[in-house]
């Protein structure tokens, strides 16, 4: 497969063999000849997207031509974590931390990139949703989406993280500001919340884990309830404090759960204020 490279198609003409690096859209197609790269929502915990390749002004037939390749991949999406102002070039990146990845072979499914003139259609896609181990920080905090087809180089594109959530956010202790943890034993409380498109009541709660990083405490119960009032029923979990891994050192902590939808693991953050210390 040929070198792929991605830039933003918006305000911007395309050509060929050129990638350009941006800074300024956390969502939409970066696209180079025939391959795309649709970043549909980019949030401080995960990213949803669509790949594509092949590009074509002509809309592919519904089903898959014959003689056509049977499959496209296996594809690597890379992506890495780091401080907005690291210049954007492969150099300053290497030692980057990697936020999360995935892998996929890509199936017949034509897409549409309305963006370009004429549209674009690419026949193999692949729709997938990356989790970030650890929730980044919005503004501050830059990926760098990379793509390594069948072990081939790529080229990368460097976009901001938003502030949204794409699962749920946490409330560590609901109804104390302060997200106090009890260090001296007992229980504390931890509530994964619904938004307007994800519902966390549906998340499978034996599948949580609270405490330092996300993998110790399993709940000892949980409840469908509205913890906040909006109206959405929430995931009401509780954790024994004991086995969270939790300090006096601690000043926050994670949850993690497996998203009902794409069946990955993702993970949240909150603060937190460890008493008596």
């Amino acid at each position: 497969m040929r070198r792929l490279a991605i830039l933003t198609v918006v305000g911007l003409a395309v050509t060929a063999g050129v990638a350009i690096h941006v800074a300024t859209s956390s969502a939409g197609w970066h696209i180079l000849s025939e391959t795309a790269i649709n970043t549909k929502k980019l949030c401080r915990d995960g990213l949803t997207y669509t790949w594509a390749s092949g590009q074509t002004d002509v809309k592919p037939p519904t089903s898959r031509p014959i003689g056509e390749p049977r499959w496209v991949g296996p594809v690597d999406l890379l992506i890495q974590s780091g401080d907005s102002t690291l210049p954007q070039d492969g150099s300053s990146w290497e030692s980057q931390p990697m936020a999360g990845a995935d892998l996929f072979t890509a199936a017949y499914a034509p897409v549409k990139n309305s963006t370009t003139s004429p549209a674009s259609w690419y026949p193999y896609s692949h729709q997938g949703v990356v989790p970030f181990r650890d929730p980044l920080t919005p503004v501050s905090e830059t990926v760098r989406i990379d793509t390594q087809p069948n072990g081939n180089d790529a080229s990368e594109v460097f976009l901001p993280v938003d502030s949204c959530f794409l699962f749920g956010p946490t409330d560590i202790a609901p109804g104390d500001a302060s997200n106090t943890v009890n260090l001296a034993g007992g229980s504390v409380v931890v509530a994964l919340l619904s938004t307007s498109s994800f519902n966390a009541a549906n998340a499978q709660a034996t599948s949580a884990r609270f405490g330092q990083t996300g993998t110790e405490a399993a709940p000892t119960a949980s409840a469908k309830v509205d913890v906040n009032g909006d109206g959405r029923n929430d995931l009401r979990l509780t954790f024994a404090v004991s086995e969270t891994g939790l300090d006096c050192t601690s000043s926050e902590a994670e949850l993690s759960a497996t998203d009902p939808a794409s069946k990955k693991t993702f993970y949240e953050r909150g603060t937190v204020t460890p008493v008596p210390c």
